[in-house]
């Protein structure tokens, strides 16, 4: 289509908004719900054009003016896509808006009470129940007063214009205007046989009366057989399903977790604490000094071990206080410094802030052991001695020292 524009086969009339238009839709760029719709509109008043002469190949004129401007605004290729797309939408809008009808009077109410048959056909529907009756708009807050006793679920209330006395031709207009709307009507009872000609008349193919209701069973009265586990809950019930499930598994998780902690306390008061012999060698506190490797010197391995360089890092770690207090000696320091490197072992690592969050909140027991020897606990948690805090330096290791000959 632009090559024959480009040539001056568009025809007079075609303007240079049409030429935009034409290289957007020929560019294959996402194009706004105006021109779809505008697109919609043209290929179905232009259908026509493919019947005149110059319109295919091979004929005089071609290509005509009109076969142009169809291939201007997408060709048969365009109708088609347009089409498809208008038939996807329509059909998600009728699922979103599948409803039922029935009148009131006569209908769903009979004799004082609700017409159950008519509700249990309309329960086992797939639909809104819309409620469209011939009452007037000055009756309302009775009647629906009168639905909510008799215990009816409904989504709309539809009463005719106070001084309207035709109810038939009101409820065929309400449906004329549903189905405008795009809702899909999937079926009405009515009593009134003027009303049901109306309703039909309108466009709604199921009407009934409602002594000549299809047999149905209504989830109610499966419910009351005993076969609602035969009845697939709807998205809110698996969700609400869910929820409970998930709250239940908490619980229970959290009942474990304070049973395994009494267990756990139960256990350390009457079994001793091992004897763990020394086997890690005595850190100063002013100077550390231990092996490394060095990662840029890491080189593949052959066999484990070899080629592999050494060195040694010495630090001087001045976040350590040692206090002595009337009761009795405290300690004070950094157990770990955030965005720092930390003291080398096979690797170098950094630690984050929040790297102790969770831990800290547990109900573990931390202690603090001299030289690691579990035989000299100078501070627990649990005891009230030992006290970890993060802030926003690091890990703060408070400790009430006790009286011993270690070190």
């Amino acid at each position: 289509a632009l090559k024959w524009i480009s040539e001056g086969k568009a025809g007079s009339g075609f303007t240079d908004v049409g030429r935009r238009r034409a290289s957007q839709l020929a560019s294959g760029v996402a194009v706004s719900a105006d021109v779809v719709n505008r697109m919609i509109s043209y290929f179905a008043r232009h259908e026509v054009d493919k019947q005149a002469t110059g319109f295919n190949a091979g004929e005089d004129g071609f290509p005509s003016a009109g076969r142009v401007a169809w291939d201007a605004w997408g060709g048969d290729a365009g109708q088609s896509w347009v089409n498809g797309l208008n038939n996807q939408v329509a059909s998600v809008r009728a699922i979103k808006g599948a409803i039922g009808i029935s009148d009131f009077d006569d209908t769903l109410f009979v004799s004082g009470g609700l017409n159950q048959r008519v509700y249990d056909f309309i329960d086992s529907q797939d639909v809104d129940l819309v409620v469209v009756t011939g009452r007037h708009e000055a009756d309302r807050e009775a009647t629906v007063a009168l639905l909510d006793k008799l215990g009816v679920e409904y989504t709309d209330l539809v009463m005719q214009p106070d001084g309207m006395q035709d109810s038939a031709s009101f409820k065929g207009e309400v449906a004329s205007k549903f189905l405008a709307d795009g809702l899909d009507v999937i079926f009405v009872v009515e009593n009134n046989a003027e009303a049901r000609k109306a309703y039909r008349d309108a466009g709604v193919e199921a009407v009934y009366s409602p002594d000549d209701l299809p047999a149905t069973v209504s989830v109610r009265q499966m419910e009351d057989a005993g076969m609602s586990e035969d009845v697939p809950l709807t998205k809110d019930e698996l969700l609400s399903k869910v929820e409970e499930l998930k709250s239940s598994v908490l619980e229970l998780v959290g009942e474990l977790v304070e049973t395994v902690s009494d267990l756990s306390d139960l256990v350390e008061n009457v079994v001793p604490e091992p004897v763990v012999e020394d086997v890690v060698p005595q850190v100063d506190l002013e100077v550390d000094a231990v092996r490394f490797v060095e990662p840029v010197k890491v080189a593949e391995l052959h066999e484990r071990g070899e080629r592999v360089e050494q060195g040694i890092e010495r630090r001087e770690l001045h976040n350590l206080e040692l206090r002595v207090e009337g009761d009795g000696m405290t300690l004070r320091g950094y157990a770990a410094v955030f965005n720092s490197a930390s003291q080398p072992l096979p690797f170098i690592e950094r630690i984050e802030p929040g790297a102790f969050r969770d831990s800290l909140k547990s109900r573990n027991d931390v202690k603090l052991l001299w030289n690691h020897d579990t035989s000299i606990v100078l501070g627990s948690t649990r005891a009230g001695t030992l006290k970890l805090t993060e802030d926003e330096r690091g890990l703060l290791v408070e400790a009430s020292l006790p009286d011993t000959q270690a070190g």
